[in-house]
């Protein structure tokens, strides 16, 4: 079950047809959850090259110019996906994705808490809050204990917080079957 299908199979839909996206969210409202639904909705046969720029502090230079090159020379679809771009803090390596544009066999998604890179030519696209029904979805996909009388009182309380989605994942059984949500 996808959280948020319609925005999900769109952004699939739109980066099979090559589209250079740049997708802003602010921390805590499902961005990770998205890009693992968006790998179960893309078409087959479109090679995913994926890097959290988090986690490759000194080796980012390296592995954008040789995935930018490999990308260049590919004779088959391919999506370069980029995972907190917004902390990529060298602007010549930011300009060099604007060439995934030129490339008829490339797409880009850069994954971004803000648009901290103006140059960047990519369609600014925001993650659409979670709606009362997907938060309901979600709980119910996670099989989480809500007792039934609860729910429509839970689901507000996830509506009203600035990170519903980490509430969702970050607490255990305890704390959502006693309630304690309430407090």
């Amino acid at each position: 079950m996808l959280l948020r299908p319609e925005f999900t199979k769109t952004l699939a839909d739109d980066l099979s047809q090559g589209k250079s996206i740049n997708l802003i969210s602010a921390h805590g409202l499902g961005r990770r959850r998205t890009l693992l639904d968006l790998h179960m909705v893309l078409p087959g046969g479109l090679e995913v090259l994926q890097m959290d720029v988090k986690r490759f502090i000194g080796e980012k230079a390296a592995w954008i110019k040789q995935t930018l090159k490999q990308v260049a020379e590919a004779e088959h679809k391919q999506l370069i996906i980029m995972h907190n771009f917004d902390l990529l803090e060298d602007e010549a390596l930011v300009q060099n994705f604007n060439q995934v544009a030129d490339l008829p066999l490339c797409a880009l998604l850069c994954v971004s808490e803000s648009n901290a890179h103006p140059l960047l030519q990519a369609e600014v696209r925001m993650l659409p809050a979670l709606t009362k029904e997907q938060c309901e979805d979600e709980i119910k996909r996670r099989r989480l204990p809500i007792k039934p009388e609860d729910m429509q009182a839970f689901v507000s309380f996830l509506m009203e917080h600035p990170t519903p989605y980490t509430l969702l994942k970050n607490f255990n059984d305890v704390w959502y079957a006693k309630g304690l949500w309430k407090a």
